[in-house]
C-alpha cells in the first residue's frame, strides 16, 4: 500500500526492488558507517514483502539485481551497518523462498560462503544468531526449489547443519563449520565442559557416564507443546520440521529481557540447522547418506559428540528435540537394505581394526539405547510421538536376525509402558513400533517368548475384570507420576534381568487352567473394545478411545496374528469374537480393519486350521462377513472382504457343509463383475484362490464359470491394470489345475480353450507385470490341448502364436520385473515339450523355440532364466523332440557348464550351483536318448569339456534327492544298452564315443 492507501501496483515493486538493491550497492561501495534511515526502512519493507509474495516477475527481478546484496555480504560492515547486514541476509532467503525455476547455483555459492565465515567482528550475539538463522533457512530454501543442487555438496551442508545444531547450547564450543565426508568413522567432538552429575545446566535429565538410571525432571521445569491447532487426539502429526525462520523477527519479543530473546534466537538457529539437515537427508540418496552416519549418529555409548541424539537427549528446547527425531527418522526409513551388512552375532576379542559390520552394529545398538532413554525421559507429549516414531522406523529397518538377542526385549519393556499413556498420540505412536516388532521379515523366537507373557493385572480390560470404571481411570494414568516422583531407567547392560517375566511363559495352557493371554493381544483387544460407562454428550461415538488409536491396535493385532499365531492360539475364539463384533461396528474403518484381521488370521492358521479355525469361519459365515458383500457397503470394504474370504484354506473348505462351500463361491463370483474396479480385481483374484480348492478344482461348473469370468475381466475395455493382473492371475491358475489332472480329463469344451488362449496370447503383449502370467497360462494350456483338440483347426492355429509368443517373452526385455517374465516363458516352454500329441517332426516353430532356449541356457546374466531354460531343455522324453538339433543343444549344453563358473553379478552366485545341478541333469537327459547316429558327434563335442563334465557329474550324486535321479540312472542304462549292441551294430568310431560318454556318465564306484 502507499501512503494514500492504494496497493502498489507490481511494476512499481519491481521498480521499488531494483531501486533499492541499487542503493544498496553505492552505499556498500563508498563504505560509510552511516547508512540512511530510509534505506534500512525499505528494505525491511522489502523483507516483509518478500515473505509473503511469491510473484515470479517480482522475485526474478531481484535474482537479477542481487549482486548489491551479495557484494555487501562479503564487505564485513561496522557496527552501524549490522543492522543492514541482516536485513540484505534475510532479502536473499526471502529470494529463495518463491520456489522458481531458477539457477539456484550462484545462490548457493553466496550462501556457503557466508555460512563457512566468521560473523562479522563487533557484531552482537542477537544479531548473529539472526543472521546464522536466516543463512540456515535460505539454504533449506534453496534445496525446497532445487532438490539435486545440492547432492555434490551434501558434505558441506551437512557440515554447517552438524555445527549450528548446537549454536548456543550450554558445554559446547562455538567452532568454525567443517564439511564432513563419507568416510566409516569419524572422530568425536567433544564439549569443553561437561555437564554435572548427568544434568545440563538447564535442568535437561541425561544419562550420566557411569551411572545406571535417568531421572525425569518435575512437571514445572519444562513446558509441554500441545498439539498443532486442528489436529485430533490420537492423530499422528505431519512429522516434517516447522520452517518459521522467515518470521524470525517477529517473535523477538516474544521472550522477557534480553537473555530471553536471545535464547529464543538460539533455538531458532538450531532448529533451522536441524530442519537443513532433514531436506538434505531427505532429498539425497540413502546409500550415499549411509557414509555420513558415523557424523550423525554415534557408535560408542557415554561419550559426548555432536551427533543427533545428544540433540534430543539434551537441547532444552522441545521443538529441536522434535525436528532431530525427524531427522533421525528421515535417515532409518527405506535403510533396511544398507544395512544388512551388520553383524554383532560373533564376538571375538580384540583385532587390529574394526570391522564395517561391527562399527554399524555398533551405530544400530547406540541408536536403540538413545533412543529408548529420549523416550523415557521426554515430557512433551507431540515430541514423545516423533521419538517413538522414529524409533518405530528404526525396528523396521534394523536386521535383527544378525544381531545378538536382547535388543527387542528391551525395546518391547520400555515401549509397553507408553500404552498407557493419556496422550492419545502416544498411544498411536508406540503401538507403530510394536507393530514393527511384530511385523520383522524373520519371526524371531525372542519375540515370541516376550509376546507370551501374561497380561499384566492392570492391563485386563474392563469388561474382562467386570469394572469399567476403575479400567477406564487406570488407563487415563499416566505411565510415569507427575507428582515430582522420579521415574528410573536401569540400564540393561548392567541388568541380568530380562523382565516382564517372558522367559517363564507358558505357550499353551494345560486342561482345565485359563489359557495365557499374550499382554499384546489384551491391551490392543482393550483399544478396540472399551466402551464409556455413559456416552459423553455431543460425543460421536461411545468407545472410550478415538478411532485412530482403534485403527492403530487393529493393525498391530493383525501383524500379530499374521506372524506369530502362536502367541494368541490359546484365545481363537476371543479373536473370532473380536472379529465379529469389528466387522458390525458403525465405522466404516473398523469394519475394514475387521475383515483384515479375519484375513490375517485366515492366513496365518491356513495350513494347519484345527478346531479353532473351523470355528472361526463357521462364526464368520454364518454371522457377518456375507453382509459385507452387500452392493450398500463401501467398495473397499467390498474388496477387503474378497481378500478375507480368500484365505479360508482347502483343510477349513472341505469340512464346510455344501451350503457353506455354495455361499462362499456365490459370494465372491458375482462380483467379478462389479462396476467398481478395486471389487472386481479382489473378486477374481479370490476366485483364482478358490480354483485350487481340491472340491471346486474337480467342478467343472465352477471352472467353467471361473474362466467365463477371468476372461471377461481380462478384456474389458478400459480395464484397469490391477484387474488385468489379478484376471490374468486366475487364469493360469486354472489352467495349473487343468495340466495337474489326467490327461483324459477335459472339463472344458474346445471353445472355451480357445477363448482362454486368445485372451492369453493378447495379455501377452501386455505389461510386464500382466506377461508374468499370461506366458504361464500359454504353455500349460499348449500341454493340456488333447490330440482331438489338436485336430481342430481352432486350436492348432493357435500353437505356433503360443510358441511366437513365449518366444519372444523369453528374449525380449531387461528390466527387473521381465527377467521372472523370461523365467516364467522358459518354464512354459517346458510345458510345450511335455505334449506328446503335438507334431514336433513337422512343426515350423521347433528350431526357433529350441535355439531360443539353448542361447539362454548356455550364456545370460541372470542364472535364474538359465536354470529354467535348462530344465526345459530337459523337458522332451523323445528323440524326435530335438530332431537334427541335439547336436546344437549338446554343444550349448556344455558350453553352459563352462560359462556357470563366471559370475559377473554377485547376487547371481546363490544360483550357480542350482544352475550347475540343472545343467548337469539336462546333460544326462540328452544322453539318455542318443541313438547310434548320434554318438560321434556327442563324444567329439565332449572331448573338450570332458575334464569339466567329469568333475561335475562325479559330485552330482551327493547332490540329488533320490526322486531327482532318474536322469542320470537313465542316461547310465541307455549307455549299457549302447554298448551291448557293439558287436557288429556299432562302428569303431561309435564305439570309442560309447566309452568317452560312459566315462563320464558312469556311477561313482
Amino acid at each position: 500500500m502507499d501512503g494514500n492507501g492504494d496497493p502498489i501496483s507490481l511494476a512499481a515493486q519491481i521498480s521499488h526492488a531494483k531501486d533499492l538493491l541499487g542503493n544498496v550497492w553505492r552505499q556498500s561501495n563508498v563504505g560509510s558507517d552511516a547508512w540512511p534511515p530510509a534505506l534500512l526502512d525499505r528494505m525491511r519493507r522489502l523483507c516483509q514483502q518478500l515473505s509473503v509474495s511469491r510473484d515470479q516477475a517480482l522475485v526474478s527481478a531481484l535474482l537479477e539485481a542481487s549482486d548489491g546484496t551479495a557484494r555487501l555480504l562479503s564487505m564485513r560492515p561496522p557496527p552501524l551497518q549490522t543492522e543492514c547486514l541482516l536485513l540484505a541476509t534475510r532479502v536473499l532467503a526471502a529470494a529463495t523462498a518463491a520456489e522458481l525455476d531458477v539457477d539456484v547455483e550462484p545462490l548457493l555459492d553466496i550462501l556457503l560462503a557466508e555460512v563457512y565465515s566468521p560473523p562479522p567482528p563487533l557484531v552482537d550475539k542477537l544479531a548473529g544468531a539472526a543472521r546464522a538463522a536466516a543463512l540456515l533457512g535460505a539454504l533449506d530454501q534453496l534445496l525446497q526449489c532445487d532438490h539435486e543442487a545440492h547432492r555434490a555438496r551434501a558434505g558441506e551442508l551437512l557440515g554447517a547443519g552438524r555445527l549450528y545444531m548446537f549454536f548456543g547450547l550450554a558445554g559446547w564450543e562455538e567452532m568454525a563449520p567443517r564439511p564432513l565426508y563419507p568416510v566409516p568413522q569419524t572422530p568425536h567432538d567433544a564439549p569443553t565442559a561437561a555437564p554435572e552429575a548427568g544434568r545440563t545446566e538447564n535442568g535437561r535429565a541425561i544419562r550420566s557416564s557411569t551411572g545406571k538410571k535417568v531421572r525425569r525432571r518435575k512437571p514445572n521445569e519444562r513446558k509441554s507443546i500441545e498439539l498443532p491447532p486442528g489436529s485430533h487426539p490420537g492423530e499422528e502429526p505431519d512429522e516434517r520440521p516447522p520452517r518459521s525462520w522467515l518470521l524470525a523477527e517477529s517473535s523477538d519479543s516474544d521472550a522477557g529481557g534480553p537473555d530471553g530473546r536471545l535464547r529464543a534466537a538460539q533455538v531458532r538457529v538450531r532448529q533451522a540447522a536441524l530442519v537443513l539437515l532433514h531436506s538434505v537427508v531427505r532429498f539425497n540418496d540413502k546409500r550415499h547418506m549411509l557414509g555420513f552416519w558415523p557424523s550423525l549418529v554415534p557408535d560408542t555409548p557415554h561419550v559426548p559428540a555432536r551427533t543427533l541424539l545428544t540433540v534430543v537427549l539434551q537441547d532444552p528446547a522441545a521443538r529441536c528435540r522434535l525436528c532431530a527425531a525427524s531427522v533421525l527418522r528421515e535417515m532409518l526409513d527405506s535403510s533396511r537394505f544398507f544395512l544388512t551388512g551388520v553383524d554383532d552375532r560373533s564376538s571375538s576379542g580384540p583385532a587390529p581394526f574394526t570391522p564395517y559390520s561391527v562399527t554399524m552394529a555398533c551405530i544400530v545398538k547406540e541408536l536403540h539405547r538413545g533412543l529408548l532413554l529420549a523416550a523415557l525421559s521426554e515430557k512433551s507429549p507431540l515430541t514423545l510421538g516423533s521419538v517413538l516414531r522414529a524409533l518405530a522406523t528404526l525396528v523396521a529397518n534394523a536386521p535383527y536376525h544378525r544381531l545378538q538377542p536382547g535388543l527387542l526385549t528391551k525395546v518391547s519393556r520400555h515401549v509397553r509402558a507408553f500404552l498407557a499413556h493419556r496422550d492419545f498420540d502416544v498411544k498411536t505412536a508406540a503401538l507403530s513400533v510394536l507393530i514393527n516388532v511384530v511385523s520383522i521379515h524373520e519371526p524371531l523366537p525372542e519375540v515370541l517368548q516376550l509376546l507370551r507373557a501374561p497380561a499384566l493385572v492392570d492391563e485386563v480390560p474392563s469388561d474382562d475384570r467386570g469394572t469399567e470404571s476403575s479400567a477406564a481411570s487406570a488407563d487415563e494414568a499416566p505411565p510415569r507420576t507427575d507428582g515430582g516422583e522420579e521415574l528410573e531407567f536401569y540400564d540393561d547392560e548392567f541388568d541380568d534381568d530380562t523382565g516382564d517375566g517372558t522367559g517363564d511363559a507358558p505357550g499353551g495352557a494345560a486342561p482345565g487352567q485359563t489359557p495365557v493371554r499374550s499382554w499384546l493381544w489384551v491391551r490392543c483387544r482393550g483399544f478396540v473394545l472399551r466402551k464409556r460407562i455413559a456416552p459423553l454428550p455431543g460425543a460421536v461415538s461411545p468407545f472410550f478411545y478415538p478411532t485412530p488409536v482403534r485403527l492403530q491396535a487393529m493393525r498391530t493385532l493383525c501383524a500379530l496374528t499374521k506372524n506369530y499365531l502362536a502367541a494368541v492360539s490359546d484365545c481363537l475364539p476371543e479373536v473370532s469374537a473380536l472379529v465379529d463384533v469389528c466387522m458390525r461396528d458403525e465405522d466404516v474403518a473398523v469394519r475394514l480393519h475387521g475383515a483384515r484381521l479375519l484375513e490375517c488370521v485366515g492366513d496365518a492358521a491356513a495350513p494347519s486350521p484345527g478346531a479353532a479355525g473351523y470355528d472361526l469361519w463357521m462364526a464368520a459365515l454364518t454371522g457377518p462377513l456375507p453382509a459385507m458383500f452387500a452392493p450398500d457397503q463401501k467398495r473397499f470394504v467390498r474388496a477387503a472382504a474378497c481378500h478375507a474370504l480368500s484365505t479360508i484354506g482347502a483343510g477349513v473348505f472341505e469340512r464346510l457343509p455344501r451350503d457353506k462351500q455354495l455361499l462362499c463361491v456365490t459370494l465372491v463370483l458375482p462380483l467379478t463383475a462389479d462396476e467398481e474396479g478395486t471389487v472386481r480385481s479382489a473378486a477374481v483374484r479370490a476366485a483364482g484362490v478358490f480354483v485350487r480348492l481340491p472340491s471346486l478344482a474337480e467342478d467343472p461348473d465352477y471352472l467353467l464359470q471361473t474362466a467365463e469370468a477371468a476372461c471377461a475381466a481380462a478384456t474389458a475395455r478400459h480395464e484397469q491394470l490391477p484387474v488385468r493382473v489379478n484376471a490374468i492371475w486366475t487364469l493360469a491358475n486354472l489352467t495349473d489345475t487343468l495340466v495337474q489332472r489326467p490327461p483324459d480329463w477335459q472339463p472344458l469344451s474346445i471353445t472355451v480353450l480357445e477363448s482362454m488362449t486368445t485372451v492369453a496370447l493378447r495379455a501377452a503383449e501386455d505389461s510386464d507385470k500382466v506377461k508374468v502370467n499370461a506366458v504361464r497360462a500359454l504353455g500349460n494350456l499348449v500341454r493340456h490341448f488333447s490330440a482331438e483338440a489338436l485336430a481342430d483347426p481352432r486350436v492348432s492355429s493357435l500353437i505356433p502364436r503360443c510358441v511366437d509368443a513365449l518366444i519372444r517373452c523369453m528374449t525380449t526385455g531387461n528390466s527387473l520385473v521381465h527377467m521372472k517374465v523370461r523365467w516364467n516363458a522358459c518354464h512354459a516352454a517346458s510345458n510345450v515339450f511335455k505334449n506328446a500329441a503335438l507334431p514336433y517332426a513337422t512343426a515350423q516353430w521347433r528350431p526357433p523355440l529350441l535355439e531360443a532356449l539353448c542361447k539362454l541356457a548356455s550364456n545370460y546374466k541372470n542364472f535364474k532364466v538359465r536354470i529354467n531354460a535348462a530344465l526345459a531343455l530337459s523337458a522332451p522324453s523323445k528323440r524326435a523332440v530335438f530332431g537334427d538339433q541335439l547336436p546344437y543343444a549338446w554343444r550349448h549344453l556344455l558350453e553352459a557348464l563352462e560359462t556357470a563358473q563366471n559370475i559377473t553379478d554377485f547376487n547371481e552366485f546363490k544360483h550357480r550351483d542350482t544352475l550347475l545341478r540343472q545343467v548337469c541333469l539336462t546333460l544326462c537327459r540328452v544322453v539318455s536318448l542318443l541313438e547310434p547316429a548320434d554318438l560321434a558327434e556327442a563324444a567329439d563335442a565332449l572331448a573338450s569339456h570332458l575334464d569339466t563334465v567329469s568333475a561335475h557329474l562325479a559330485r552330482l550324486p551327493s547332490a540329488l534327492l533320490p526322486e531327482q535321479s532318474e536322469p542320470l540312472l537313465a542316461a547310465q542304462d541307455n549307455l549299457r544298452l549302447l554298448k551291448q549292441r557293439r558287436a557288429g551294430a556299432l562302428s569303431a568310431e561309435q564305439s570309442r564315443a560309447v566309452e568317452l560318454l560312459s566315462g563320464a556318465f558312469a556311477a561313482p564306484s
